[in-house]
């Protein structure tokens, strides 16, 4: 399966390293953008990071 839409491994590595960052970056700027200070901004991208990577898909 992972065939038909990569032609290889470094294909499929490349993919990976552009998309994760993109939707995280999709996922936490709102709300770190809603925080009101620095500590909030702080705590947002912290929480917001650790809720993103306990929540990524794997399928």
């Amino acid at each position: 399966m992972i065939g038909y839409h990569f032609t290889g491994k470094d294909d499929l590595i490349r993919e990976v390293v552009a998309e994760v960052p993109a939707r995280g970056r999709e996922y936490m700027e709102p709300r770190i953008r809603a925080a009101s200070s620095g500590l909030e901004m702080l705590r947002a991208y912290i929480e917001s990071n650790l809720s993103f990577m306990g929540n990524i898909e794997t399928t």
